[in-house]
Formats: C-alpha cells, sequence, structure tokens
C-alpha cells in the first residue's frame, strides 16, 4: 500500500513511497518501492528500488531537482528527479522515522533514535541530539525539538554550531502536536486537554561601540537595560522597541553603571578615577565626583584608575570602589565625601571589584 505521497514543487511529478509496517502482511517489494509519476497523466516515469522497508516520509530540496526518503530499513536516500538516479545514501543502525530538507542549505535533518543533521551533499552528519521529534521553523534557522510528552525547546543552528534559545517545559504541557507560526515568531503545542502558545522571537544583538563593554543593568521595571563600554560609550535601550533610549558619550572611558532606585539619575564610574551622575531623562550631566586620588603607584595612563559607584536603597548616597581598594560613600546630591572604608588591597589585586548596600540592615 501508499505510505507516502509528494507533489513536486513544480507540480509536475508525484513521488510515492509505499510498504508496510510487517513485512509478513505487507511483502517488500524493492522495485516498486519508491516510484515517480506525471502529474498530468498519471503514467509512471521512474521505479526507484533500494529501499527493502517501509517509506516513513518524503521531502524535496529547495531547489525541487532532488527529493530524499526515509525507511525503516535504516536509510535515507536521496534521488535525482528528472533523471532517477540514486544520488547518495545514509544509513544508520536503526530505521528513519522521517527526513526533512531544510529551506536554507544542502542539510537534511532526521528523525529515528535520536535527531540527526546531515550534508545533502556529502552525507557527513554534522550534529545529533537525543530528543525523540523536530521540526525546523518556516526560514529552517531554528528547530523545535521534543522530549518525551512533557519538555519542547527551541534551538538556533547551522551545521557547525547550535545554541538553546528556549526550553518549555512541565507536566501540564502533556504533548502531542506542535507547530511553528508562519512567522516563525510563536509555537502552538497541543496535548491532552490544552493547547498553548509560546512566544520564541529570537533575542536580538543590540550594538554598542566602543570595544569591551562593563556594566549591564536592568531598570527594575525591566522595561529597560543599560550597558558601558570602556571606549567611552553608554547606551540604554527599550526592551520592547530595541530602540536606543540615552547614549552618552565621553573620553574617559566609562567603567560600569547603575539607573537609581527612582530611575531618575544614572551613575557612571570611569577609568580615570571619577564618578558622573546623568540625568536619565535627557543625559546631561547634573554631578562629578573625583572619587580616586591619583597616588605614587597610579600610572600616567588610565589603567590603575577605574572606579564604579552604586546607589543608596534611598538614592541619598553613593558608595564607589575601584583599583584604590578603598570604598567611600558620597552625598548623591552635593559630591560631598562622607565616610571611608579602607583594608582591601590596592592595584596588585586590583582593588575593589564590587559592592552592594543592604536595604533592610539588622
Amino acid at each position: 500500500w501508499v505510505s507516502q505521497v509528494a507533489w513536486s514543487p513544480d507540480s509536475e511529478r508525484i513521488v510515492t513511497g509505499s510498504g508496510g509496517i510487517d513485512p509478513e502482511w505487507y511483502p517488500v517489494d524493492e522495485e516498486t518501492k519508491v516510484m515517480v509519476w506525471d502529474a498530468n497523466t498519471g503514467a509512471r516515469i521512474f521505479a526507484l528500488p533500494g529501499h527493502t522497508a517501509h517509506i516513513t516520509s518524503i521531502d524535496f530540496s529547495p531547489s525541487g531537482d532532488r527529493f530524499a526518503t526515509s525507511s525503516f530499513d535504516g536509510s535515507v536516500r536521496i534521488w535525482d528527479l528528472y533523471g532517477g538516479d540514486e544520488i547518495l545514501v545514509i544509513r544508520e543502525t536503526n530505521g528513519f522515522e522521517r527526513v526533512d530538507w531544510l529551506p536554507v542549505g544542502d542539510y537534511l535533518i532526521t528523525v529515528g533514535d535520536e535527531i540527526g543533521f546531515w550534508d545533502a551533499n556529502t552525507g557527513e552528519k554534522g550534529w545529533h541530539l537525543t530528543a525523540d521529534y523536530a521540526l525546523y521553523s518556516p526560514d529552517g534557522t531554528r528547530f523545535l525539538a521534543r522530549y518525551g510528552n512533557q519538555k519542547l525547546e527551541v534551538w538556533d543552528w547551522n551545521f557547525d554550531h547550535f545554541s538553546l534559545s528556549y526550553t518549555m517545559l512541565g507536566s501540564s504541557l502533556n504533548l502531542g502536536e506542535f507547530a511553528w507560526a508562519p512567522s516563525g515568531e510563536l509555537v502552538a503545542s497541543a496535548g491532552v486537554g490544552n493547547a498553548m502558545v509560546w512566544d520564541v522571537r529570537p533575542v536580538e544583538s543590540l550594538p554598542i561601540p566602543g570595544g569591551l563593554s562593563f556594566g549591564l543593568h536592568w531598570t527594575e521595571a525591566g522595561d529597560r537595560f543599560m550597558a558601558t563600554a570602556l571606549g567611552g560609550v553608554f547606551r540604554m535601550w527599550d526592551v520592547l522597541t530595541h530602540g536606543v533610549e540615552l547614549e552618552i558619550t565621553m573620553e574617559e572611558g566609562f567603567y560600569g553603571n547603575e539607573i537609581s532606585h527612582a530611575e531618575d539619575r544614572i551613575a557612571t564610574g570611569t577609568l580615570q578615577g571619577n564618578v558622573y551622575v546623568w540625568e536619565a531623562a535627557s543625559g546631561r550631566q547634573l554631578l562629578k565626583i573625583p572619587a580616586m586620588e591619583r597616588r605614587d603607584w597610579i600610572s600616567s595612563t588610565a589603567v590603575g584608575q577605574e572606579v564604579f559607584a552604586r546607589w543608596s536603597p534611598d538614592d541619598l548616597r553613593l558608595a564607589t570602589g575601584g583599583a584604590d581598594g578603598l570604598a567611600k560613600i558620597w552625598d548623591a546630591q552635593s559630591g560631598e565625601l562622607l565616610l571611608v572604608y579602607s583594608g582591601h588591597t590596592p592595584r596588585g589585586a586590583r582593588g575593589i571589584f564590587d559592592l552592594r548596600w543592604l536595604r533592610n540592615p539588622a
């Protein structure tokens, strides 16, 4: 009996696969396992021998001149649609349940005992995953992997590199079917008694010029985040639009940042011993604090003078630390030095790396 049917991309030919799960009831006929038909007349064009068991799937290459077949005989075969030649055979110990030709590049994804990724030109296996089913996104750059009925993963991939983007899991999933939305940004899953829609939009890379970045902070509302670069660039982004809300540049080079709890001011450290306070709405400079004194061990270069700042819970004070090994408390309005704490080793041990205020000290 016919187990698989696929229409060629040009709508001129139809490929069928046949067979049965139990060879005792459905004897194997190698000569007629895969056949190519004229879609207009119904005439058989090719009978393609090679497979020795049930055909589980058929899929065409993006160019439409080749197609791949998978079988329980432990092979995936690639065929020339117009010449009828067998081009390549991929073999595994156990059978394949499915083969898909990805819409970008010449790559195949197979489902069997594991998920496999293959070069359709050489048959080289590029990567594998111990999931039980996989489905690629409409643009072919991501795929869903299913593990049993309680876990889904979204992966970004190319032939040599894979990275996990999202994991959806839980006993409430009871996964049966799942599917990508045409946009590739949503995934629907259906199980026993429920259906769910997941937002799986890829995280966008947001550039910040100025070389190596130090200091990444979110606002407490989680709607914005900010980063500073040693080359002297500060940026704050809107999470939803990915637009730059605020940019500040300066020659001293930034070394970390933190927004006040009221989110009206931003404190930035620098590589030259100064801390600056800026108006969050406009980027206007409000205060400059010379947080680190020059000492004999500090060279004439910027290295060794890095300093950062942290807001107190009431936003009235700033704590600073840096390469000199001193923690200092400043009035955040006037810039007056209030307290100095010593004891950390300067320079050789790189001074103070971080400090935190206690919100509710005992």
